[in-house]
């Protein structure tokens, strides 16, 4: 899976969310098997500042990290 891939996910999910307060995003239909949290745990390494600055109140969603 490449990384742009992630990224597009982790918005689709975030937006899910937003909308549903459904972290796990059983209603997103991109065909990728990760919740909200996979994805946080995957881009926590990402060298771009996306989703990090993605806004401040992602941190939220992030948990105990140092981001």
């Amino acid at each position: 899976m490449e990384i742009i891939d992630i990224r597009r996910f982790f918005r689709n999910r975030f937006e899910h969310y937003v909308d549903n307060k459904d972290s796990h995003g059983a209603g997103v239909r991109d065909g990728a098997p990760l919740t909200l949290r996979d994805l946080c745990q995957i881009l926590e390494r990402d060298p771009e500042p996306f989703p990090g600055h993605y806004d401040p109140d992602m941190r939220k969603l992030y948990g105990p990290t140092n981001i």
